[in-house]
């Protein structure tokens, strides 16, 4: 069953300009799950395996290899304490800093002891492998 839904563009978020069509992304993907809960998955992600064993957390995001945790799969409960933590997070939010609120944030608050329960982060290769540097592409 697919049910789609249609969201109003992302123009600002606490009062900061969203221009990039990647930050809006980023940016409803977080509304959603915080409505909503549930896996979000890029379009370009291939699954191999069931998720089954990682559902029972609250809040999980796979690192990416050398940079942070990637975006690209985030499993989430409905209104989830780490989320919520990250979405406000946004206040700081600046259109020309590519992946600081979508990668390296969420990195720098799971790192911080009073985020460092409300997630689970899974290795680079659960997710994220190969790499899509040249030498994974191959």
């Amino acid at each position: 069953l697919v049910i789609i839904n249609i969201v109003r563009d992302v123009t600002k978020i606490f009062g900061n300009p969203v221009i990039h069509y990647a930050h809006k992304a980023d940016i409803i993907r977080l509304r959603a799950l915080l409505k909503f809960g549930g896996v979000y998955l890029d379009l370009d992600m291939i699954s191999l395996v069931s998720f089954d064993r990682h559902l029972s957390n609250d809040f999980v995001m796979g690192r990416e290899k050398d940079v942070g945790l990637c975006n690209g799969v985030i499993m989430s409960t409905k209104h989830s304490k780490f989320l919520k933590i990250w979405y406000n997070a946004y206040k700081t939010f600046n259109d020309s800093d590519w992946n600081y609120h979508s990668v390296i944030l969420p990195n720098e608050l799971s790192k911080s002891s009073l985020h460092a329960n409300d997630i689970t982060i899974l290795n680079f290769k659960t997710f994220f492998w190969p790499k899509w540097d040249k030498e994974g592409l191959q």
